[in-house]
């Protein structure tokens, strides 16, 4: 009598927890995390300044997303995800003077904008959220007020925020940018509190837990359409915005003069800077290589 013996080549049941999370869809844990963000820092904090702001800064967004797709693509947006995470966004990291709602709407559109007007090589070039408050905090700074950068230290809600941050980015496999990032920050504030006897470590590191850098980590360095190609590339990118932004804060700690205007997110100008001569630089070697590939094919058949 034969024993028929089991099929090693048969797949193997997973863990209900593993299927239940490979089933998550990244899309639905980004509008999550975001709307999540949202609702701690105006929950605990009232960091939004009121509902009037997200209306103006979404309805803005959504409305360049459809018209521009409409003009320049022919065609209704296939997703409404990136005017989303625009507009919570612009909500939660622009300061106006009280009453203030144009520089929202502005914000939206050059949000959405520079997706489709910004572009090199078929790709756009800056996280269209970044972009949008970079130039608004340059061109603006008489009504733009400091950006909050550390909105309270509630255990709870940056545990809550930072798991479910980390398992989106996972699903994005771009979690490499987060840790590099957030690590190099968190070395960085541990040299400035060594280098300088005013510093302390926690106060250093404190903007981590704050909604401004939580949307920074999760959402501007690790946009998939603008982070390089290449797991090292990308660390290597991350790991230079961390270096940049302790530049201007050494700088501004110096009162150098010129890096005044970056006082309110140093963060972010750093990426303004660095992410797009890096996809660019990417974007062009990538190009290069494709055009040389016929080439050597053709000397080979020759040969």
């Amino acid at each position: 009598m034969t024993v028929a013996r089991p099929d090693s080549t048969a797949p193997r049941p997973r863990g209900r927890v593993l299927t239940w999370y490979q089933g998550l869809n990244a899309k639905h844990l980004v509008t999550f995390l975001n709307t999540l963000i949202l609702v701690s820092a105006e929950w605990q904090f009232g960091g939004l300044g009121g509902y009037d702001r997200l209306a103006v800064s979404l309805g803005s967004c959504i409305a360049t997303e459809i018209g521009l797709s409409l003009l320049v693509l022919g065609r209704m947006p296939r997703s409404y995800l990136s005017p989303y995470i625009s507009g919570v966004s612009l909500s939660l990291l622009l300061k106006p003077q009280f009453g203030l709602l144009w520089p929202f709407a502005i914000g939206g559109f050059l949000a959405i904008a520079s997706k489709y007007v910004l572009r090199y090589r078929g790709s756009h070039l800056w996280n269209p959220t970044n972009l949008a408050i970079s130039a608004l905090l340059l061109l603006s700074a008489p009504v733009l007020t400091k950006l909050t950068h550390e909105w309270g230290n509630s255990l709870g809600a940056n545990l809550v925020i930072w798991s479910v941050g980390l398992i989106v980015v996972h699903r994005a496999k771009l979690l490499h940018v987060t840790l590099v990032y957030s690590l190099s920050f968190l070395a960085l504030a541990a040299a400035r509190a060594a280098v300088f006897p005013d510093a302390r470590f926690l106060t250093e590191a404190a903007p981590l837990t704050g909604p401004m850098y939580q949307l920074f980590v999760f959402f501007m360095i690790t946009d998939p359409p603008t982070v390089v190609r290449g797991r090292r590339g990308q660390m290597l990118v991350a790991f230079s915005i961390a270096m940049v932004e302790a530049l201007v804060r050494l700088g501004l700690d110096h009162e150098i003069a010129w890096l005044a205007p970056l006082a309110p997110a140093p963060a972010l100008f750093a990426l303004a800077a660095v992410g797009p001569i890096a996809k660019a630089i990417d974007l062009r070697r990538r190009a290069g290589a494709q055009d040389r590939v016929p080439h050597l094919e053709g000397r080979g058949a020759g040969a």
